[in-house]
C-alpha cells in the first residue's frame, strides 16, 4: 500500500498547484479588470511625490497587469536641487523571488535623457542602479551665467535609502564630453573631457577616493570627503586636487586658475574646495 500511496499523493499535490496557480492568475485579471485603478494611480503619483521629494507635474501613470507603467512623465525637485527632468518611459515590476523572502523587492527599467536607467529598490530602503547615455545640460547655480552639459557615459550606485549610520554605500560615475559654456552659447568656454568619480562610505559620509578629469583644458587628479545633506546648502565638502594645464588650453584659463590655487614645486597647481556645496570656499 505504501507504495501505491506516493504517486496517488504526488498526482493530487500536482493537480492541486495546477489549479492554485489558475486561481492566482484568475484573481489577478479579475483585480486587474475590475479594480478603481483610477484611484490607486492617484495614490501611487502621492506617494512618489512624498517618498522622492519630487513634484509630477505631466504625464500618466497607469497600472497594469503585475505592473506600473509611466510615459511623459516630467519630475521636479521639490526645493530645486535640479532642472525639471522628462522620463520618456518607466516600468516597475515585482523581482519576484523576492517576494518570499522578508524584504520584498520592485525592478525600474526607464528611458530618459535620451538614455537608460535601470535600478532595483527594496522595501527595507537598499538599492542597486545602473545608467547609461544620460545627457545632461544643466545651469550653474548662484548667479552664474554658465551651464554644464556632457554625458553620463557609465554609472553604478549602491546604497540604501535614506541614509542611515550604519548603511555602506558605493558610486562608480563616468561622465564624457564634459564643457562649461555660457548660457546660450554652444562654444565651449572650458573643457574638462572625461570625469571619473569613485567614492564610498557609510551613512552620510562618503570618502572621494578617485575624482579625475582627462582629456580636456586641465588634467585633473583629487581625493576627499563629503557629507551628503538634505540640500547642496546643508552638504559639506572637502577635496584636495592637483591640477595640470594641457597644450593648448587658453592661456586666460591657466591665468585664472594662479589666482585660487598654488604652484607646485614640481609643476602644476593645487586646489582645495571646501564648505558647504552651494557655496564652497576654495583655496
Amino acid at each position: 500500500m505504501k507504495k501505491l500511496g506516493s504517486p496517488i499523493k504526488f498526482h493530487w499535490l500536482k493537480l492541486f498547484s495546477i489549479g492554485l496557480i489558475l486561481f492566482i492568475f484568475g484573481l489577478l485579471i479579475g483585480l486587474a479588470v475590475s479594480f478603481p485603478s483610477g484611484i490607486l494611480e492617484k495614490r501611487l503619483a502621492r506617494e512618489i511625490e512624498k517618498q522622492g521629494q519630487v513634484a509630477i507635474d505631466d504625464g500618466s501613470i497607469s497600472l497594469g497587469l503585475l505592473k506600473v507603467k509611466g510615459t511623459g512623465v516630467v519630475v521636479r525637485s521639490q526645493k530645486n536641487l535640479w532642472p525639471p527632468v522628462e522620463i520618456s518611459s518607466f516600468d516597475l515590476t515585482p523581482l519576484w523571488l523576492s517576494l518570499f523572502s522578508g524584504n520584498p523587492g520592485l525592478h525600474l527599467d526607464s528611458r530618459l535623457l535620451d538614455g537608460q536607467l535601470q535600478a532595483d529598490l527594496y522595501r527595507n530602503g537598499s538599492l542597486q542602479a545602473s545608467a547609461d547615455g544620460l545627457k545632461l545640460d544643466f545651469p550653474l547655480q548662484n548667479g552664474w551665467n554658465m551651464k554644464v552639459s556632457g554625458v553620463l557615459s557609465a554609472a553604478q550606485v549602491e546604497g540604501t535609502v535614506p541614509l542611515d549610520q550604519t548603511s555602506p554605500s558605493r558610486i562608480d560615475l563616468t561622465l564624457a564630453n564634459v564643457n562649461v559654456a555660457e548660457t546660450g552659447k554652444t562654444t565651449a568656454m572650458l573643457k574638462l573631457g572625461t570625469i571619473t568619480l569613485k567614492a564610498s562610505g557609510r551613512g552620510q559620509n562618503f570618502r572621494i577616493e578617485t575624482l579625475s578629469a582627462a582629456g580636456g583644458d586641465f588634467a585633473v587628479s583629487g581625493r576627499g570627503n563629503l557629507r551628503v545633506g538634505s540640500s547642496p546648502a546643508k552638504s559639506m565638502l572637502s577635496l584636495r586636487l592637483e591640477i595640470d594645464p594641457q597644450p593648448g588650453v587658453d592661456p586666460a584659463l591657466v591665468e585664472l586658475l594662479k589666482l585660487a590655487a598654488h604652484e607646485r614645486s614640481g609643476g602644476g597647481y593645487e586646489l582645495r574646495v571646501s564648505g558647504n556645496m552651494a557655496r564652497p570656499t576654495v583655496n
